[in-house]
């Protein structure tokens, strides 16, 4: 057992845990069960008598013994207070978070930048969920993604930029979608999804997360009209 569950340091719940373990024992025995340093164990059995854990049993030489486990009951008891104190206040910041305004426009620079606004998304697409590919990159994980959107009757859409850099990444995506068609692209990634567009400009190195419904909705429309004329990948 951890016994810092109780707020001990490391040292004190090592030296606890030992006297538990071997009942009563010396400081010399304590510290060689323990593996804490002879150099501190009388400084750590002095602060676990001082906190009624540990008690003396006067004889020659010293020995240590566990207090009344009563003390034990009685932290824990403080303890599980202080933790439904704490629930107490997740339950206020959970309806904080929840009902916090979402803001309109967030932009952001770095690579890293997408998948963190990505995180920022609090619910998954519905309805439907429309990508426009720049690199085209293929990862196990973003199939799994778009499998969970279809299964769940999402109308999942991609326009891609189809050149010798990308033609092998989108042969492997065509193996488990074929909603991917062909579009001219010089530097730019979008995802279009119920309430949200996320924006990545790759050589501005910028990303831009919009949650505008009448945004979205035009947006929405713009690129069912791309990718009904868009080239079809054969």
């Amino acid at each position: 057992m951890d016994w810092k569950v109780l707020g001990l340091n490391k040292y004190e719940s090592a030296v606890y845990g030992a006297i538990v373990k071997i009942g009563k024992g010396t400081a010399s025995r304590i510290a060689k069960v323990s593996g804490v340093p002879y150099g501190r164990i009388y400084d750590v059995l002095e602060s676990l008598i001082s906190k009624n854990l540990v008690r003396i049993i006067p004889r020659k030489p010293r020995t240590y013994s566990i207090a009344n486990p009563r003390v034990v009951e009685e932290m824990i008891k403080k303890k599980e207070k202080e933790f439904e104190e704490v629930k107490k206040e997740i339950k206020k910041l959970k309806r904080i978070y929840e009902n916090a305004p979402e803001e309109a426009v967030l932009v952001a620079t770095g690579k890293r930048v997408w998948y963190e606004l990505v995180r920022e998304l609090r619910n998954p697409p519905k309805r439907f969920s429309y990508k426009i590919r720049y690199a085209a990159e293929y990862y196990p994980e973003w199939v799994r993604e778009e499998r969970r959107e279809i299964r769940k009757g999402v109308e999942v859409k991609s326009l891609v930029r189809y050149n010798e850099e990308t033609k092998e990444n989108i042969r492997k995506w065509l193996k488990h979608t074929k909603s991917i068609r062909a579009y001219p692209n010089k530097g730019v990634a979008f995802w279009i999804a119920d309430g949200f567009v996320l924006i990545a400009l790759i050589k501005s190195n910028a990303t831009v997360l919009i949650r505008d419904k009448a945004f979205v909705d035009m947006l929405k429309h713009l690129f069912e009209d791309a990718y009904k004329n868009a080239k079809v990948i054969k």
